[in-house]
């Protein structure tokens, strides 16, 4: 019968062809090639699409998904682009041979059962797992618990593994609790055993106070697609403008009107398509930005710019970083907007997937604006971005940086113990002030807790011999 199909779609004349919806001919395309890209009747009969749009060019963009045994195959997606009634572009990752490949029947463990597999793995402490409801006959939705900072979606599908079988797993999202990681898994329906792990966030990894200045990344942006023109809604913000890397590459500069009336056209603040901005902080359609000192990953302050929506706040280093917390978020907000008006012009539009709260193109998922915070208290010397399915709100997380991870200590008195030490920086607390900071440092006695100074830590404090009359600490 298989045969018969094929043989069918092989002599339909191309003005036929031409006549096809996009589908249409996407699913002729691969019925046509089916033979030679090694694929069964059982292979193609499941495709179902994810995701279908038509961009500026006339070019439609196909994503087909494979089912088998009504359960979806992750990673098993075919992608085409069509554009004057032929493919200009196919990708291919199908599974071939999949029914004989894959078990049938109910999977071994409930998704409460595979979540606490997977926490046990993932060194989470699986604590209050429950389930909070039942979305479909293979999809649920898992309390938070003391292991994700959101409730957990569970989602029972069919994962390859490296021996070529397709296993039967839960599908499972966690945003740790203790840790920056935004956990996306497969476990094992059976046997609880990790098929795969996934970290949606995306962060530096260097060693504690390094630096290393890579290709001017910001340069390249703005050598990029010409902009359109700016949208007059009478904003201003104080910034480092792009390509200005950072405070130490150029000076802070009052920038007028900066968003781009193509990718934001009804400006940085608007979330209804209407003309008037709905808010006068930091946050809008694109980016929602606040600080988060206190690392609850919750909105916080964010500064308002009031009625004219100008954002004017003036850095003078050296200073606390709380005492250029507005420039920061502002700094932020500006930085993310800026970004993500360019992409649109490489492309990356609504329906595409980009992070908006309102698509106006009515293409694509909405409600996903970037939630971007400011002096995280999560780390330090760092920063992180977690990027969700198209729907789901991206998370930004910008650490404070010291320019190393040591701090040095002169002792003056007495002069038994007097000179210069070298100790590590505690990693709680307040950040060191930029200027020296002189004290006296009270000795504690045998057998007392040990003394904290606000950042260092000092035990067993009476072997230094008497008090310590002056020490001076440098950052």
């Amino acid at each position: 019968m298989f045969r018969y199909l094929l043989l069918a779609c092989s002599i339909i004349p191309f003005q036929q062809l031409q006549a096809q919806t996009p589908l249409e001919e996407a699913r002729t395309y691969l019925q046509e090639r089916a033979a030679q890209l090694g694929l069964r009747e059982s292979d193609v009969a499941g495709l179902a699409v994810t995701s279908s749009h038509t961009d500026r060019k006339g070019v439609t963009h196909i994503y087909l998904q494979q089912w088998l045994h009504g359960l979806p195959v992750r990673g098993a997606v075919a992608n085409l682009a069509l554009q004057g009634g032929r493919v200009v572009a196919f990708g291919d990752r199908l599974q071939r041979d999949m029914a004989s490949r894959a078990p049938q029947g109910a999977p071994g463990l409930a998704a409460v059962e595979a979540l606490g597999h997977a926490a046990r793995q993932l060194d989470l402490v699986p604590e209050g797992i429950r389930e909070l409801k039942a979305t479909s006959h293979r999809q649920r939705i898992l309390a938070p618990s003391a292991i994700s900072r959101d409730p957990i979606p569970a989602d029972l599908v069919y994962v390859p593994d490296a021996q070529g079988r397709l296993r039967m797993a839960w599908d499972l999202v966690i945003r740790s609790t203790t840790t920056p990681n935004w956990w996306h898994v497969a476990v094992d329906a059976q046997d609880g055993s990790l098929l795969r792990t996934t970290d949606r966030m995306v962060r530096c990894d260097h060693e504690p106070g390094t630096f290393h200045r890579g290709y001017d990344a910001m340069a390249d942006l703005a050598r990029g697609p010409a902009a359109g023109p700016a949208m007059l809604d009478g904003s201003g913000y104080r910034v480092f403008p792009l390509p200005t890397e950072s405070p130490n590459h150029g000076a802070q500069v009052l920038v007028s009107e900066p968003a781009d009336a193509q990718a934001s056209p009804f400006g940085w603040h608007d979330v209804d398509g209407a003309p008037g901005p709905e808010f006068t902080i930091t946050r809008g359609n694109n980016v929602f930005a606040t600080e988060d000192l206190d690392d609850d990953d919750q909105p916080g302050y964010s500064p308002d710019g009031g009625p004219s929506l100008l954002f004017d706040q003036v850095v003078a280093f050296p200073q606390s970083p709380l005492d250029y917390l507005d420039a920061s978020i502002t700094n932020m907000f500006y930085t993310c907007n800026v970004l993500h008006d360019v992409l649109h012009h490489y492309g990356f539009d609504e329906a595409s997937g980009n992070f908006q709260a309102t698509n106006y193109s009515g293409l694509g998922e909405g409600q996903d604006p970037v939630f971007a915070q400011a002096q995280d208290g999560g780390g330090m010397n760092n920063a992180n971005f977690g990027t969700p399915p198209d729907g789901e709100n991206p998370r930004m997380q910008m650490y404070l940086w010291r320019a190393s991870s040591d701090s040095t200590l002169f002792v003056n008195s007495p002069a038994s113990i007097a000179g210069v030490y070298t100790n590590a920086v505690a990693g709680f607390g307040p950040p060191l002030p930029v200027l020296p900071l002189t004290a006296d440092v009270v000795a504690a006695e045998d057998g007392v807790e040990p003394f904290f100074n606000g950042c260092e830590t000092l035990t067993n404090a009476t072997s230094i011999a008497g008090r310590i009359a002056l020490v001076e600490r440098g950052g």
